[in-house]
């Protein structure tokens, strides 16, 4: 199996169901049985790791231990995982939760912008950070500048550099935060590396996860005052 593929089955079982659960299941509760199975060459790493105290970076580092498993050929999904957790010092459900509750926060707390149409949105990115599928997203690697970006000096005209969030919440399909669902537009499946977008007329776009326009893009919470304007 390719590399790639290895990464891919690995996101695939991250999706299925939670990384502490398949541990169990691989190691059956024997932690001492799953570090035998990992041969020597895996068990020399640093013991009780710390979780950091920023998920977005406790994700990369579990993401990056993913990758370096994939790319030995010779551990299983459940032992990667399992490697992954350690590493990270949680479990990627527990981290992807940290995130989105950190994402939430970020946007309670953020000052109303005096860009009015920004202003008017807050309330369906509140809204869209609550939903089922943030959760997804940050297992899977989503940053806050790839859910949440903006460019800071022409927030609203520089489209390329809205992340899927915002994306969304500046759609002119969102007219209003009291719309109908049904006529907003929605996340139809998300990836490690594209989201599709379905309009109320069946009409689908994609967007990458890693786009260029993010180079220059930060987070909506983090304009000053004097961004939020434009």
């Amino acid at each position: 199996m390719s590399f790639l593929s290895r990464v891919k089955a690995i996101q695939a079982e991250m999706r299925i169901g939670s990384a502490a659960a398949s541990m169990v299941d691989a190691c059956d509760g024997n932690t001492a049985g799953c570090e035998a199975a990992r041969g020597p060459a895996l068990q020399a790493r640093n013991p009780a790791p710390v979780v950091n105290p920023d998920p977005a970076i406790a994700l990369q580092d579990f993401h990056e231990r993913l990758a370096i498993c994939a790319e030995a050929g010779d551990v299983s999904v459940a032992d990667a995982l399992g490697i992954a957790t350690e590493h990270a010092g949680a479990s990627i459900d527990e981290l992807a939760n940290r995130q989105v509750t950190q994402w939430l926060a970020h946007l309670v707390a953020m000052p109303l912008p005096s860009n009015r149409e920004l202003a008017s949105k807050r309330p369906q990115l509140v809204e869209i950070a609550r939903q089922p599928w943030l959760l997804d997203a940050a297992r899977l690697g989503w940053s806050d500048v790839a859910l949440f970006g903006i460019h800071p000096g022409a927030p609203s005209v520089r489209i390329e550099c809205w992340g899927l969030a915002i994306r969304m919440a500046l759609s002119p399909f969102n007219a209003s935060p009291s719309q109908q669902r049904a006529q907003r537009v929605r996340l139809k499946s998300i990836d490690a590396n594209t989201a599709v977008l379905e309009t109320p007329s069946g009409a689908h776009s994609r967007m990458l996860r890693c786009s260029h326009g993010f180079d220059v893009a930060v987070p909506v919470w983090s304009l000053t005052p004097a961004h939020l304007l434009c």
